[in-house]
């Protein structure tokens, strides 16, 4: 498990690249985790831009949050509204 990946950024296609807050890596090495510490405040635009990065090296989106309140209030609303602009074709 890492926290300190700045050195470990994962370049994207098309330019930019994708920064997980938290790499882990199992034992046998086959595959990597990626997940995101959210404290909710992110703008709606801002989080959009996490997703769409995580997607691309990712089927799963993991979130870590504080605490419940920010789950249900803050997380779970943004997410909703990521999934509805990103549409079901994709």
């Amino acid at each position: 498990v890492s926290c300190f990946n700045r050195h470990r950024a994962i370049k994207l296609e098309g330019g930019g690249t994708f920064v997980p807050d938290i790499l882990c890596v199992p034992n046998n090495g086959k595959y990597e985790e990626y997940y995101e510490y959210e404290r909710g405040f992110h703008t709606q635009t801002d989080f959009n831009a996490k997703c769409e990065k995580m997607i691309k090296v990712t089927r799963y989106l993991n979130f870590i949050v504080p605490n419940t309140d920010v789950l249900t209030k803050l997380l779970r609303p943004k997410l909703d509204t990521w999934i509805e602009k990103r549409g079901s074709a994709h």
